[in-house]
């Protein structure tokens, strides 16, 4: 499903609130994400392996567009 939101103060607080609930419909998690162009989407996919096992660990991190942010326990480090 695809939603246009023309006023982007509502489509952040409709993020904010979905990720807040984690909605489920029919058993299954329904992901909310900004409108990525598809090479950003393909990017952020190579991702995915390393974002799981940060999560594991407890390792905290961020994914701006294409790159990835790691806190680190001696700092900041961006990677992409």
């Amino acid at each position: 499903m695809i939603v246009h939101i023309l006023e982007f103060t509502v489509k952040e607080m409709v993020l904010k609130k979905a990720w807040q609930k984690k909605i489920v419909a029919e058993g299954r998690a329904l992901i909310f994400d900004h409108d990525y162009a598809t090479e950003v989407v393909q990017k952020r996919k190579a991702y995915s392996g390393i974002k799981k096992l940060l999560k594991e660990r407890g390792i905290r991190f961020q994914t701006p567009l294409t790159k990835m942010r790691i806190h680190w326990d001696d700092g900041l480090k961006l990677y992409g």
